[in-house]
């Protein structure tokens, strides 16, 4: 799971999950989605932050938003609230009916992902590593044959942890050539570097043997690539933080 603070935690192909025809109805109201999820993901993080202070208050961990892990809660929260968005705006525009109806159906449904989230808890580790930045990539002489190169980088820290992987990078390699991969700045929380490759976007694997240092390039060997396991999607949470209840008794 990744990190609330990596990027976007829900996507169009999640608001399309719950809604069918919603790329139909930002085409018709011009309406951007990409937009309304980074408003919805800024909305959800002020809320979020007086969620923890009101935990922390309550006698629960002191956590910041950099700690937080995606949970299944948490991106639900999102996509409604962002659905809530995009139908709110829809509405003003055309009020239409419907869409008001859309609109508040999607607020009461952001309200309960919040509320399951506190019963579940909130996600988080002592420990955040950062989602990795695209590498550089490079060709340096070698006797491979031409292909195309798919890769992927993440940072680890000493106990193991790793973060979000890099988005996918493609590198075309032509005859005589081999892919080099280099990072040169590290990640907060991160240590070393793990490079993830393949010659299609489905068989990305790890190809070094421990983790490389910030600075250091990763050079396909003469062999060519190895069947590592594959890229995880970030930090696991490894404490949760609930709403306390006291239940009074008579």
């Amino acid at each position: 799971m990744a990190l609330f603070t990596d990027g976007s935690i829900a996507t169009i192909i999640d608001l399309r999950g719950y809604e069918s025809s919603i790329l139909d109805v930002a085409h018709g109201e011009d309406i951007d989605l990409t937009i309304k999820l980074r408003l919805a993901q800024e909305e959800v993080g002020v809320e979020l932050e007086e969620v923890l202070r009101q935990m922390h208050r309550s006698g629960g961990a002191w956590v910041e938003l950099g700690n937080v892990v995606v949970t299944s809660p948490l991106r639900q929260w999102q996509v409604f609230r962002a659905l809530a968005l995009v139908y709110r705006d829809a509405y003003n525009r055309a009020l239409n009916d419907r869409y008001q109806g859309k609109w508040q159906e999607y607020e009461r449904l952001a309200q309960w992902a919040l509320r399951m989230l506190r019963w579940t808890g909130i996600g988080w580790v002592q420990k955040p590593i950062g989602k990795a930045a695209a590498p550089e990539m490079d060709i340096v002489p070698s006797t491979a044959p031409a292909a195309r190169y798919y890769v992927q980088v993440a940072w680890c820290d000493p106990s193991g942890q790793e973060g979000a992987p890099s988005e996918v990078g493609v590198l075309d390699v032509p005859d005589g050539g081999a892919p080099a991969i280099r990072v040169t700045s590290a990640e907060a929380g991160g240590t070393g570097w793990n490079v993830y490759a393949g010659t299609t976007d489905t068989d990305v694997m790890l190809q070094n043997d421990t983790p490389l240092a910030a600075g250091q390039q990763w050079v396909m060997p003469p062999m060519g690539l190895r069947q590592g396991r594959r890229a995880g999607v970030g930090q696991s949470a490894r404490n949760f933080l609930t709403s306390k209840r006291i239940l009074q008794r008579g």
